[in-house]
Order: C-alpha cells, then sequence, then structure tokens
C-alpha cells in the first residue's frame, strides 16, 4: 500500500530542462558542477554546501582526489534517494550522470 507521500509525488516530475543541464554538464566532464546543480535544486542547503567544498577543493588542486571522490560518492548515495524519493522521473535524474 503507497503512503499519503508516495501519492502524493506520484506525478510531480523534476524539470525537464534541469535534466538536460545536468547531462550536458556531465558530458563536459564537469560532474562534481552538475550535483550542485542537482542539490540546488532540489533545494537542499546541506547538500549544497558538501558539493560546493567538493567544487572548492577540486578547483584549487585541478582534480578530483581519490578521497574525496568517495566522499561525493556517499554524498550522491543520500541525494539520488531523496531525487527517487521525490520524484517521478528520479531515476531519469539520476541516469543524467
Amino acid at each position: 500500500m503507497k503512503t499519503v507521500k508516495e501519492i502524493l509525488n506520484e506525478g510531480k516530475d523534476f524539470p525537464q530542462n534541469i535534466i538536460d543541464k545536468i547531462a550536458k554538464m556531465t558530458d563536459q566532464n564537469d560532474h562534481t558542477g552538475a550535483r550542485l546543480l542537482l542539490a540546488k535544486s532540489i533545494k537542499n542547503k546541506k547538500m549544497e554546501k558538501a558539493y560546493a567544498g567538493i567544487e572548492d577543493i577540486q578547483t584549487y588542486l585541478g582534480h578530483l582526489p581519490e578521497g574525496l571522490y568517495h566522499t561525493r560518492q556517499e554524498l550522491d548515495k543520500e541525494m539520488f534517494a531523496l531525487v527517487k524519493k521525490n520524484y517521478s522521473n528520479g531515476n531519469e535524474v539520476y541516469m543524467a550522470f
């Protein structure tokens, strides 16, 4: 049986124009920037701060260190779970990455 929240979110689509922008950013190898855009789009301030910090370190060093990559993966699990839970096309958002 579906919960009230699941029923309310059934018709809630993540904006296609943002999905397209995320896909374009990842095609241009801006994976962290795409995640930051997603965090901003879902209005999750904590995630936004975390991804902005990762982006700052990545920009400073000129690459994404392996340890920071693993940290980003941990954040990804939480953010993608939120997106899949709250948007009917959440899997499409995930596939844009």
